[in-house]
């Protein structure tokens, strides 16, 4: 028998367009459940979406749904957290962070991944895989506060790149002090960030992430120890363009 292969996409889009998400276990905050009585979470793509009003209320933030732009927005303990229908991203407070599965409208009802805006928010969020149950504890701001270190020290190394990056022979002598400051900055940055990457190494063993975080930011402090020794030498500063030149080439 010949298989029409057309048809498959054809088939492909009827059997998802008719196919409806699947329900999640129970959800507990600090062991207590959480009851839904309009709609219950639902499984998408391997992770517990729940909706956003009923949920998020319960656990204690404020909700706004801008219906043009398709956003929401949650508000708790004097920070915000937006995220918009269909895209990854999870804003905090100006920070940027990523989840796997996008927010969802289904069936007039707006779905967010409950993990991942937990976690932005500090919650510890565990899964039984045996009976597809969440557990959901409050008060494991860790993971938050380092990542918050390590964007803050690349956001400092990257305001002291564009100071280095405009250096030149007529400006060095009154740009040394500034870059001299920024860079003790960024080593004090990075240092906060490592020891906030090393507890988590330490605490979750069995993540990648914390580790592959660590040793870039290992990474980095190696490289502006490098620079403060550079820009602190007594030498002719008139040299010191084709010295840093020199030892960024090497990396």
């Amino acid at each position: 028998m010949k298989i029409n292969l057309k048809i498959i996409p054809i088939i492909l889009t009827v059997s998802l367009f008719f196919a409806k998400p699947v329900c999640a276990g129970d959800i507990y905050l600090n062991n207590e459940l959480i009851e839904f009585t309009h709609v219950q979470p639902m499984i998408v793509q391997s992770r517990v979406m729940v909706p956003v009003r009923e949920f998020f209320e319960k656990v204690g933030y404020e909700v706004q749904w801008d219906a043009e732009n398709k956003k929401a927005t949650l508000y708790k303990s004097g920070k915000s957290y937006i995220l918009y229908v269909g895209n990854n991203i999870i804003y905090r407070d100006g920070y940027t962070f990523f989840s796997d599965v996008p927010p969802q409208i289904v069936s007039s009802r707006i779905f967010l991944p409950l993990r991942a805006v937990l976690e932005v928010g500090g919650y510890t969020v565990d899964w039984d895989a045996q009976n597809g149950n969440v557990y959901i504890s409050e008060g494991n701001d860790d993971f938050i506060k380092s990542y918050l270190s390590v964007i803050n020290g690349l956001n400092i190394i990257d305001e002291t790149a564009a100071k280095i990056n405009g250096l030149s022979e007529d400006n060095i002598e009154q740009m040394l002090p500034e870059i001299q400051s920024s860079l003790l900055s960024c080593s004090e940055a990075l240092k906060s960030a490592r020891n906030g990457l090393e507890k988590l190494s330490a605490d979750y063993p069995d993540k990648t992430e914390p580790k592959e975080g660590l040793e870039a930011v290992i990474h980095l402090e190696e490289i502006i120890n490098r620079l403060i020794v550079l820009f602190n030498d007594n030498n002719d500063t008139k040299n010191e363009l084709e010295k840093l030149n020199e030892m960024l080439g090497k990396y």
